[in-house]
């Protein structure tokens, strides 16, 4: 482990292990917040889930990343840019023949990836409500990646 990263090769993957094992629980149900529109309270709001972009970096290298939490709370909010645009008629140059920026169609195949990859088998009734969910501390997350950011903004 090098500055709290742990890889098996550089070419192929990190980790930054920073949760552990604590669980917390999250009662899964809709929300007033997060809307699909395209006010400056609802891109502040969406912007807030991965401060700084989400970026780290370690050690004395000049290296970033991205770690995958982040990425996939970026990739939900350029969908609902999408979707936003979509629903104001906006045009853009960027698209292609699915109506998809390149951007876009990145963020479906990776988030469909991330769901395989997790393969999360939490039991849901059909047609049932809000259910508590276990899930891992993402609190402990924000925390490392604000101390990170702290760290290296210098």
């Amino acid at each position: 482990m090098t500055g709290g990263l742990l890889c098996r090769d550089r070419d192929e993957f990190c980790v930054w292990p920073i949760v552990g094992k604590k669980l917390v629980r999250m009662y899964v149900e809709d929300t007033t917040h997060y809307l699909l529109d395209n006010s400056s309270s609802s891109d502040r709001e969406w912007k807030s889930l991965f401060p700084g972009d989400g970026l780290v970096r370690f050690g004395n290298t000049s290296d970033t990343y991205l770690p995958s939490m982040f990425h996939q709370l970026r990739c939900l909010d350029i969908l609902r840019l999408g979707v936003v645009l979509h629903a104001d008629n906006s045009t853009s140059d960027t698209k292609n023949r699915e109506g998809c920026s390149p951007l876009e169609l990145h963020c479906l195949n990776y988030l469909r990836q991330i769901v395989l990859c997790n393969a999360d088998l939490h039991l849901y009734p059909v047609g049932g409500g809000p259910r508590d969910y276990v899930c891992r501390d993402w609190g402990a997350v924000y925390t490392a990646l604000y101390q990170n950011q702290e760290k290296y903004s210098h």
